[in-house]
């Protein structure tokens, strides 16, 4: 879609085609390299700080993460604390995805320059910064609007809503679409205001300087859009705006994503149908006039004709008029709520029904109702670790919609247990921990889970059956017929321990044996019996290791013969250097020679061969203090290639074929 280029089918978003300036500058990824697209953006308005920055200052792991970038936090050289958006790319890459997200930065940083409001976030400029293409704005120590929520629940939601509709109604009077509004992208600063961000999916109708089109699907947040763009019947629009609008008043109310408690696939029934989310009674009740103002204002949002929902600007006007009328009558929904769910605590007796009751006040979905089909038997499921085997049983059944899902639970071995639980608490205990962690967990390459539920009076996580066929890892590494991409494999994995670590998860059992490959080469890293939620607010009783105190069961301690002393983030270092390692030599490294480099597959005449082992030594050091952060392992993967891999010949040129029996 190009930026300039955003036509509604309903008539109301002006197009390039209404802009005087048609013919200006084109920025195309596939022709202009970075600093040339870097310095045609300071022509129009969006200032190069790269000069201003103080690195001295800056946070060496990410602080958040997102589908296109790595936020760090740091300074500018007068001391100003500031947010610095990294594209997910180095800079001098020529592949098309590449391009792609290069065309996306720019177009995000030329609309975001241009609007200028005391509820959107300022932009101070574009950076380089490691070598990649960087946002810089202010640092909003209140972090997004729900997590700003959950740390002051008696906030004036009324106030903080019709905030949020200014903005997004000086959007509207300025031509622009947003396409990604929700809470999440909402920022709060340190005096308390909500600051819109995130201009990814946004789109201008009249501008200065148009970029050619990256795709034709518009990028979409399920539970925030508007039916006829999930459905391909328009792309981002003013009014797909506004009810993407409505569902963010809800968010902030509930303090909850919409449609709380339903599946995805649920949820795109109701788009499909055009059916909104029901009313929240308890943050919403019926009868409290301000409430059923809002509700109103609410539902008009979600029209399922959009040229029947209001303005940005009514919606503003309709939320101001609340507060006026009723200024000491607003309630505050949620404020019970969070403060019940940050002292929930699980307790070893607890019935499985109170351990859900827990974890679905923590983001888990109770489904234990929509369970209907039989329980095909269990079936022992021995899932492999370095030090001993831990047994599951998993089991497959239908919900009550026809959806196919696997049931999984713990039976009793674990490599720690809870003080005072008995034998028999003991596997509800390791499944509720286990089920807290994945439901804490959105990443591609981490398999999420539908929910939770009590079957037989034991706890079990019931996830989705896949559509896609996988096969363990460590099977296709010794398929002599299967050719398997290995730095594509490597670097997902990599990216969902960089995902997990930001979020303070240790996985604990990082090998070959727990990640899956479909036949599409999309990796799911799985095994999370030893995974630790090292800062979670719903609490678990004290935990004791079956390891020594102050070490931690590693392979480390195997491979040198003695207690290396590390953190479990460390362990976790060393256990994906050597997955990586096993991955790209197929599973035949030797055991206890993870130091001897295999030339075959990491030859030293390559491309990218030194770097990828120099990567890998540091991730296998007994020196648990100089391997890399996860961060750094996924960044660097991401510029390996298995044809980068390939040995050169003498001239320099790779050789037409190099066949793994060679």
């Amino acid at each position: 879609m190009a930026m300039a280029q955003n036509n509604s089918v309903y008539g109301r978003t002006a197009g390039v085609e209404d802009s005087d300036e048609m013919n200006s500058p084109i920025i195309s990824g596939s022709m202009v390299p970075i600093s040339e697209i870097l310095t045609r953006l300071g022509r129009h308005g969006c200032q190069d700080i790269t000069s201003q920055l103080d690195l001295s200052k800056f946070s060496r792991a990410a602080v958040s993460t997102g589908g296109f970038g790595d936020v760090y936090h740091g300074a500018l050289q007068d001391g100003t604390r500031i947010a610095i958006k990294c594209l997910r790319l180095l800079v001098g890459v020529d592949d098309e995805s590449g391009k792609k997200q290069l065309k996306r930065a720019a177009r995000e940083l030329y609309v975001w320059s241009k609007c200028k409001h005391p509820n959107v976030l300022d932009l101070f400029g574009v950076a380089r910064y490691n070598d990649r293409v960087a946002m810089v704005s202010p640092w909003m120590e209140n972090g997004n609007l729900t997590w700003y929520l959950s740390r002051y629940p008696d906030a004036d939601r009324y106030n903080l809503c019709a905030d949020i509709a200014d903005a997004v109604a000086f959007l509207r009077q300025n031509g622009v679409v947003h396409g990604d509004i929700k809470g999440a992208n909402i920022l709060v600063s340190r005096d308390h205001v909500p600051k819109l961000t995130d201009f990814g999916s946004s789109a201008v109708s009249k501008c200065t300087l148009a970029f050619t089109a990256t795709t034709n699907t518009p990028q979409m947040t399920l539970r925030w859009t508007a039916p006829e763009i999930f459905l391909g019947e328009t792309n981002h629009t003013f009014e797909g705006d506004v009810y993407a609008l409505g569902m963010t008043i809800l968010e902030a109310f509930t303090g909850y994503a919409p449609y709380q408690g339903l599946l995805d696939v649920a949820v795109m029934r109701n788009l499909m149908a055009r059916v909104p989310p029901a009313r929240p009674e308890r943050q919403l009740p019926i009868g409290n006039k301000p409430a059923d103002l809002l509700w109103s204002l609410m539902t008009r949002c979600w029209e399922g004709e959009p040229q029947k929902r209001p303005s940005a600007m009514y919606i503003r006007d309709e939320m101001k008029a609340i507060i006026a009328a009723h200024p000491h009558n607003s309630p505050s929904p949620s404020a019970e709520a969070q403060n019940m769910a940050s002292t929930i605590t699980i307790s070893i007796d607890m019935s499985p029904q109170q351990i859900i009751q827990c974890l679905v006040a923590h983001g888990s979905c109770d489904i234990s109702h929509e369970i209907e089909g039989s329980i095909n038997s269990w079936v022992p499921s021995w899932e492999h670790t370095f030090d001993k085997e831990v047994d599951t049983e998993e089991g497959t059944t239908s919900l009550r919609d026809g959806t196919k899902v696997t049931l999984r639970r713990a039976t009793k071995s674990r490599p720690y247990f809870y003080h005072g639980a008995s034998e028999e608490i003991l596997p509800n205990m390791h499944t509720a921990y286990e089920a807290h962690i994945l439901s804490r967990c959105k990443h591609p390459n981490i398999p999420g889970i539908a929910g939770v539920a009590s079957l037989e009076n034991k706890l079990v996580i019931c996830s989705l059956i896949p559509e896609l066929q996988y096969q363990c890892l460590s099977q296709l590494l010794s398929s002599e017929s299967y050719d398997l991409p290995r730095c594509k494999v490597s670097t997902q994995i990599a990216d969902a321990i960089a995902y997990l670590h930001r979020n303070q998860i240790t996985h604990g059992d990082i090998s070959m044996y727990n990640i899956r490959v479909s036949s599409e080469y999309i990796a799911q890293l799985g095994g999370f019996h030893k995974s630790i939620a090292h800062n979670t607010p719903l609490r678990f009783p004290s935990r004791q290791s079956t390891t020594l105190e102050g070490y931690h069961a590693s392979v480390s301690d195997q491979y040198y013969g003695v207690l290396v002393k590390e953190s479990e983030y460390e362990v976790d270092i060393f256990a994906l250097g050597r997955t990586i390692l096993d991955i790209i030599t197929r599973g035949q490294t030797e055991y206890g020679r993870v130091n001897r480099r295999p030339e075959r597959d990491i030859p030293t005449h390559s491309d990218d061969g030194d770097r990828l082992w120099s990567l890998l030594q540091e991730c296998l050091s007994h020196r648990p203090e100089i391997r890399p952060w996860a961060t750094d392992v996924q960044y660097i993967m991401a510029t390996i290639t298995d044809e980068g891999l390939r040995e050169r010949g003498p001239e320099g040129q790779l050789p037409w074929s190099r066949r793994r029996d060679s």
